[in-house]
């Protein structure tokens, strides 16, 4: 399994059992961590939206290397191991479970702070709801 990989489906499982969750004292410690949750799911959404630029970079590094050496380069050294549309269908996946964990476990002050960091909407301001 690829990093992307890794990263993003243990943190989907981690929010969808939080919002699973409904007892107030297991609630209060995600939303203690709120700012450490925050920043996973940032960094997952990162590690997804940049896979792609990383991978070049991989490939120009390797393939550079490899002329230098005069050496034949493998193709599993310049092969992607996830492709665009695994890196899609993952971040389908992160998207809603983030919104729906932070929908549950965000103080309504902090909401905005969260929309604008992760991207995505937690609460529905026509209706004043989430």
């Amino acid at each position: 399994m690829a990093y992307v990989d890794d990263v993003t489906v243990a943190l989907v499982r981690v929010f969808e059992t939080a919002a699973f969750h409904k007892d107030p004292v297991r609630i209060a410690g995600y939303s203690a961590n709120l700012d450490f949750w925050l920043g996973e799911a940032a960094h997952a959404m990162e590690v997804l939206e940049g896979y792609s630029a990383r991978h070049a970079r991989l490939k120009d590094a390797r393939t550079k290397a490899a002329a230098e050496r005069n050496t034949p380069i493998a193709d599993t050294l310049v092969t992607p191991t996830v492709t665009p549309d695994e890196i899609g269908r993952l971040r389908d996946r992160l998207r809603p479970s983030s919104a729906h964990f932070f929908r549950l476990r965000t103080p309504a002050e902090r909401a905005e702070e969260v929309e604008a960091v992760l991207a995505i909407k937690i609460v529905d301001r026509r209706r004043g709801v989430d």
